[in-house]
């Protein structure tokens, strides 16, 4: 697996180096090495594909997996703690996480959509042998449905931004419907996701939603029912 590098224009060139081991110093100590050795020699980045982005040590917020784990950021809309580390997401903003503490290197899947937790795979370079290496293959539905979005509405690829759909399958939107999915920055994409998941847990099974109130200046959702 190899990984596009990350532009890091925003950190000053002579300021990297430092920053970069400050960084690896403050990463949990309980991490698998193979994921250490993949930051020390990548510092994240996407794939060549543009599917999976892996996070690094500096660089923009939704970059810096640092950042990325503070709970106030958008896990703690997913009841996920500082055992749960997310190092890698894809392009439809589904978390990769080791789930410290817990059976040694495992790695899990959360569904952003939906909220729910998978297991994924029992080390980092499993994921990488049998689902990023083969995404082609084991994400055929959804690439397809990214393909058919780029190229009909002629919109480019962007780093830290997820497809986000505009009426989510949580409340019954299309996953698979080109025109219900948009370009979306991806720390708003699972904010946004994680606290209809959050409000819909509280609404009776059965209720109708009449509106979803959006106030983008807090980042923040409302349920009208």
């Amino acid at each position: 697996m190899q990984l596009q590098n990350i532009d890091l224009t925003s950190v000053e060139i002579k300021e990297l180096g430092e920053i970069f081991q400050n960084g690896i110093q403050e990463l949990p100590s309980d991490l698998p090495s193979e994921y250490i050795s993949l930051i020390e020699e990548t510092n994240g980045g996407f794939t060549e594909n543009q599917v999976f982005h892996f996070f690094g040590i500096n660089g923009p917020l939704h970059h810096n997996v640092l950042e990325w784990n503070k709970s106030d950021l958008w896990k703690k809309h997913y009841g996920l703690d500082d055992q749960c580390f997310v190092f890698a997401e894809d392009l439809f903003g589904d978390q990769y996480y080791f789930k410290r503490g817990k059976r040694g290197n495992a790695i899990y899947f959360l569904n952003s959509c939906k909220g729910k937790s998978h297991f994924a795979a029992d080390r980092l370079e499993a994921l990488i042998d049998d689902l990023i290496d083969d995404c082609e293959e084991m994400m055929v539905e959804q690439l397809d449905v990214a393909k058919q979005f780029f190229e009909q509405k002629d919109v480019k690829w962007r780093p830290f931004k997820h497809l986000s759909y505009i009426h989510p399958p949580i409340l019954s939107g299309s996953d698979d419907d080109p025109d219900n999915i948009e370009l979306c920055d991806s720390i708003t994409n699972l904010s946004f996701n994680g606290q209809l998941i959050e409000q819909l847990k509280n609404v009776p099974e059965g209720t109708a939603i009449k509106e979803i109130q959006v106030d983008k200046k807090t980042n923040t959702v409302k349920l009208v029912y």
